[in-house]
């Protein structure tokens, strides 16, 4: 089977998947979305973790776990179970556990990996760890359902259209950015505009959503766009560092988790604190 059919497979069924989830199963603050966002974080962080295992950099297998806690702690805290700051408490004491890991190296040679093993736990906790959190943190805005289903249509048809156009008219302008070479400007292009057609047809479509002016939703579609687009080079750049393809093999047409939400990850904080711009 091709890729491409693979892609659209998977794109066809995931969909669908995720509008259920986040229309059909909004209570208790979308708790199945925010269980499987903790779900995708862990072994989004198992995949960042082989990121650094194929370096020979060394990691402690619990980062990972530990990565999956800041989603949970960002939705305790949207659902008023805890205190208000029980994300940057969690947050906290991750990293001081991670510190304080490192003064029980049980022999001499154990020291030389110490900077190497704080920096990659750093950046598994980081990504895919507190990014994921402000996935979590769109389920606390008001009209969640709404702008849930927003944000993962910005930027997966996004994703789709860059691809489509990339692949039929992108020919010519591969080769943009090194980091990854099969990607071009026609697809960047058709991408960024996807995001920001998304963001008018919903601003006509339901205008009583939004109380900021049309120019800041249209800013607002920009800014993912961008974002969505650098959220897949980086995880390129990622991969490009280890000489990897894909970040796994779990989703077809894809690779892994990380393959797949990349963009996701990296313009969820954009779209939360501009949406409470324009709402």
């Amino acid at each position: 089977m091709k890729k491409l059919t693979k892609r659209l497979i998977t794109f066809f069924v995931a969909i669908p998947a995720i509008g259920a989830l986040i229309l059909l199963l909004p209570f208790h603050h979308h708790l199945a979305l925010n269980l499987a966002i903790v779900a995708v974080t862990i072994i989004g962080a198992f995949e960042t973790a082989g990121f650094f295992y194929k370096k020979g950099y060394p990691v402690d297998k619990y980062v990972s776990f530990f990565s999956g806690l800041l989603p949970l702690a960002a939705y305790i805290e949207i659902s008023g179970l805890l205190t208000t700051s029980i994300l940057e408490i969690t947050f906290t004491i991750i990293i001081t556990v991670i510190l304080l890991r490192q003064i029980v190296a049980k022999k001499e040679e154990d020291f030389p990996s110490i900077l190497p093993r704080i920096a990659a736990s750093f950046t598994i906790i980081l990504y895919p760890g507190i990014f994921s959190a402000y996935l979590v943190k769109l389920s606390g805005l008001p009209n969640s359902s709404f702008l849930l289903a927003f944000f993962f249509l910005l930027v997966y048809l996004n994703d789709a259209m860059a691809y489509v156009f990339g692949m039929i008219f992108g020919w010519n302008s591969r080769k943009l950015l090194l980091v990854s070479p099969n990607k071009s400007l026609t697809g960047f292009i058709a991408g960024f505009i996807t995001s920001i057609i998304v963001s008018a047809v919903f601003r006509l479509l339901f205008p009583y959503m939004f109380s900021g002016s049309p120019f800041l939703l249209i800013l607002l579609g920009a800014w993912v766009g961008i974002a969505a687009i650098a959220g897949d080079l980086i995880e390129s750049a990622l991969k490009r560092s280890v000489e990897l393809k894909d970040s796994g093999v779990i989703i077809p047409g894809r690779g892994g988790i990380l393959d797949s939400v990349d963009s996701l990850l990296f313009s969820a904080p954009f779209f939360y604190y501009l949406m409470i711009l324009v709402t």
